[in-house]
């Protein structure tokens, strides 16, 4: 749900600048700070505890592979 606000907001934000509407970013600052601090301190941590070691491996050689993309 949190990205589905995100993308509405940074789409919001996008029409105003076209408009030369000066953007109201406080709460899209708020969400992602909020988002942030979640992924930190919980997610990762929380996935870096429950994935084998080979499986992060896979993970981060694929991750290589679509940025060389």
């Amino acid at each position: 749900m949190e990205h589905e606000k995100i993308l509405w907001l940074l789409n919001s934000i996008e029409e105003n600048l076209i408009n030369n509407i000066k953007p109201d970013i406080s709460e899209a600052r708020r969400l992602l700070d909020a988002y942030l601090k979640f992924e930190c301190e919980f997610f990762y941590p929380k996935l870096d505890e429950e994935i084998p070691e080979k499986e992060k491996l896979k993970i981060f050689e694929r991750i290589e592979e679509v940025i060389i993309e």
